[in-house]
C-alpha cells in the first residue's frame, strides 16, 4: 500500500489541535462537531493513500510531454481558485490531448474556465460549464459578496468567452444526456459534500469518452464526504491521486 505522510501527519496535528482547544473557543459544542469529523476524515486518508501515486514527470510522460508550461496566471485570485501547479497541469492536458470538449461541474468565477478555453488548440472546441441557477446559488455558501450574478464573471468579454457555454441547472438533477460518451475531458469542481461527490462523478464518468480524462479538485481529507463520494463513484476503476496537488485523476 502506498501511504502517503502527509494526509497522517495533518490529522496527527489536528486531533492535538483540537484536544488542546480552550472551552472558550466555542465550548463543548463545538469540540464535538470538530472532533466528530476525526474519524471520517481519517476514513478519507486511508482511502486516499491506498491509492496509486501518479507524480507530474510521470503524467506529462504519459501525455507526450517534456515539460510543464505555467500560463499567465491572474493577479487577483480568489481563494477558491486553484492554485498555479493546478492550473498549470490542466491547461497542459487539454493541449496535450487536443481537446476538442471539456465539461466542468462547477464554475465558480470562472478562472479556470477561461484557462481551459484558453489551452484549446481545436479552434472548434468548446468549454460547457455548469453552476446553480442564479436564484439557487444563495442556498449555498458562496463567499461574502460573491453571489449567483457573479458565476463566470472572469471570461466575461474576453476573447475566451466565444468557447464557453455557460450552463445552469443544480448538478444533481441536470440533464447530461446531451453530452454523454462525449468528452474529452471532465473537471469536476462543485459542491464538496457527500451527495454531490457521489452524483457528480457518477455523471462524470457518463460524461467522459473512452481514452479521455476526469479530474477531481479538493482531494483532501478535509472534504470527507466528497472523498466518499469519489471513492464509491469510481469502485474498482483505477483513481490516482497526482502527487503535490489536490487533484485525483482517472483516465478512462
Amino acid at each position: 500500500m502506498l501511504m502517503n505522510r502527509g494526509h497522517w501527519h495533518e490529522l496527527e496535528t489536528s486531533a492535538r489541535e483540537i484536544l488542546r482547544s480552550p472551552r472558550s473557543r466555542g465550548g463543548r459544542a463545538a469540540f464535538l462537531r470538530e472532533w466528530i469529523k476525526y474519524p471520517m476524515e481519517y476514513q478519507a486518508a486511508r482511502w486516499i493513500d491506498s491509492l496509486p501515486i501518479v507524480s507530474v514527470p510521470q503524467l506529462l510522460e504519459e501525455l507526450g510531454e517534456t515539460h510543464l508550461d505555467f500560463p499567465d496566471h491572474e493577479h487577483d485570485r480568489h481563494l477558491w481558485n486553484l492554485g498555479a501547479l493546478e492550473q498549470s497541469l490542466l491547461c497542459q492536458v487539454v493541449r496535450a490531448i487536443r481537446a476538442r470538449t471539456v465539461f466542468e461541474i462547477g464554475t465558480f468565477d470562472g478562472a479556470t474556465t477561461r484557462l481551459l478555453a484558453r489551452a484549446m488548440t481545436d479552434p472548434d472546441g468548446r468549454v460547457f460549464t455548469l453552476d446553480l441557477p442564479v436564484e439557487d446559488y444563495h442556498l449555498t455558501q458562496p463567499p461574502a459578496g460573491f453571489d449567483g450574478t457573479r458565476v463566470g464573471e472572469k471570461f466575461r468579454d474576453t476573447p475566451e468567452a466565444a468557447r464557453i457555454i455557460q450552463l445552469r441547472g443544480n448538478s444533481l438533477t441536470f440533464d447530461y444526456s446531451p453530452w454523454a460518451g462525449a468528452v474529452d475531458l471532465v473537471f469536476v469542481d462543485g459542491g464538496h459534500d457527500y451527495t454531490h461527490g457521489l452524483a457528480d462523478s457518477k455523471n462524470a464518468l457518463e460524461l467522459v469518452r473512452p481514452g479521455g480524462w476526469i479530474f477531481w479538485d479538493d482531494f483532501t481529507p478535509r472534504w470527507h464526504g466528497l472523498v466518499r463520494g469519489i471513492a464509491e463513484a469510481t469502485a474498482g476503476r483505477d483513481v490516482a491521486w497526482l502527487e503535490g496537488t489536490s487533484f485525483a485523476v482517472l483516465r478512462c
